[in-house]
């Protein structure tokens, strides 16, 4: 017993002082943080490309710059996927199913990261490829132009996707309770409500960026539409189930 209240006290622990480096690093400015991406590239180059440290010093920066997207992404996997692990860890005492452990786990692990500008700007190219007919034909400029004119949209409704993925973690994660379903989808929406304001207020401190309160009506509503989808699905296929009952009780 003491053995698993330790295991539980030093999870809470690591676990709050790793949302304290993740939020450190979120912190940094935009310059900050690309100089450490690139000093993370350049090692990790050095370390793992052969022939890298022959190359011209502009050479190398522009290798280092081409692997900077995936080595920001790949932070951003190890980081959550460690804070997952402290969740599992903290968890684990708790006398529930597995499978409810790593529901849990995920749902507050999968805390959304705010898109960048560069990000945003890809996935702008990418939809006008795909949806915009003869965008492909376009100068260079004038497709640069036309993806700015999109960044507000897609950057809104990256948010909104977000959160509704969020909202439904949610969703499962109040699944087990005793309550009903009125009480699960307002404290589902919320708890989804909350993690967008603290997001939003954390970005009021990170240069370059601001916190809105129209981006936490924007989250909070793309939840809101995750948790009624879950719940209305969930209560067809209940209905379904009784229905089938019904039916085989009859005959």
């Amino acid at each position: 017993m003491l053995k698993l209240k330790k295991i539980y006290y030093l999870s809470m622990f690591c676990l709050l002082l790793w949302i304290i480096v993740i939020f450190s690093f979120s912190a940094q400015p935009v310059t900050e943080s690309v100089g450490l991406s690139r000093k993370v590239g350049q090692k990790v180059s050095e370390l793992f490309v052969p022939g890298f440290k022959e190359l011209p010093q502009g050479e190398q920066e522009e290798f280092v710059q081409k692997i900077d997207f995936g080595i920001r992404k790949t932070a951003h996997f190890l980081e959550y996927m460690v804070l997952g692990i402290w969740w599992g860890f903290l968890l684990m005492p708790a006398r529930r199913s597995v499978r409810f452990k790593i529901w849990t786990a995920v749902s507050f692990s999968a805390q959304p990261v705010t898109e960048s500008v560069g990000l945003s700007r890809k996935v702008g190219q990418k939809v006008s490829e795909l949806f915009v007919p003869g965008f492909k034909e376009l100068p260079q400029g004038e497709q640069e132009e036309f993806v700015q004119k999109i960044d507000f949209g897609i950057r809104k409704t990256a948010h909104f996707l977000e959160y509704m993925v969020l909202g439904i973690w949610w969703g499962f994660l109040l699944m087990p309770a005793r309550r009903s379903v009125r009480f699960k989808i307002w404290t589902a929406v919320w708890a989804s409500a909350a993690c967008a304001a603290v997001d939003e207020i954390h970005q009021l401190f990170v240069d370059g960026r601001t916190g809105r309160w129209q981006d936490v009506c924007i989250d909070t509503a793309g939840a809101a539409v995750g948790i009624l989808a879950l719940f209305a699905i969930i209560q067809l296929i209940h209905r379904r189930k009784v229905k089938t009952c019904q039916k085989h009780l009859q005959s």
